[in-house]
């Protein structure tokens, strides 16, 4: 619509163009300074995103090794815990017959002391 006012006026549109040209490439100017700042925000925030990111990994990578280790040690001790049960069953039951054997004699002698025998 603006063209056909301007060429009713006489006025050539090609020469407003260019009249505006100078304004244009400074407004593209502008845009283009613009877009590269955000785009140098972009990368500086990736760039935290991405450092961040590998410290989380390397974190977890340590706890699951600190995890595995814990585990091998209550794997380890569980398994002396076993042994000293067993220990302990074995020391009890030798403890108990030693006990009855000792009874059994101590009977024996107080039975024998007073005449009787078993």
């Amino acid at each position: 619509m603006e063209v056909l006012q301007l060429s009713q006026l006489n006025i050539d549109p090609s020469s407003v163009l260019s009249s505006c040209e100078p304004e244009l490439q400074d407004l593209m100017r502008q845009i283009d300074l613009i877009i590269q700042q955000q785009k140098r925000d972009w990368e500086m925030e990736l760039q935290l995103v991405q450092n961040r990111l590998k410290r989380r990994e390397e974190e977890l990578m340590i706890s699951r090794n600190l995890m595995e280790q814990r585990d091998l040690e209550v794997r380890s001790l569980c398994k002396r815990l076993e042994q000293q049960q067993g220990l302990l069953f074995e020391y009890e039951r030798r403890l108990l017959d030693i006990s009855e054997e000792v009874l059994k004699t101590c009977c024996t002698r107080v039975f024998r002391s007073v005449g009787y025998l078993i």
